[in-house]
């Protein structure tokens, strides 16, 4: 799993609804805690060009996969 690619579900409060929800927000996996338990660092797009870094940022084409667990691989 280290290195690859995860869907993980986040818990948050929707100000809007008054109530904690659930989103699903792409990971990496970079190491494992225990037997259970991974260190993700959180994948996000950038938007704007002009906020491309060219030393931290590069393109990555995702590739959906439909997993059963909470956590699906992209």
């Amino acid at each position: 799993m280290i290195g690859k690619a995860y869907w993980a579900i986040f818990k948050y409060y929707d100000s809007s609804a008054h109530m904690m929800a659930f989103k699903k927000r792409p990971v990496l996996i970079i190491g494992q805690a225990d037997e259970s338990d991974y260190v993700v660092l959180p994948i996000s797009r950038v938007t704007r060009r002009e906020h491309i870094d060219q030393k931290y940022d590069f393109k990555k084409n995702y590739r959906r996969d439909s997993g059963g667990c909470r956590c699906g691989h992209l």
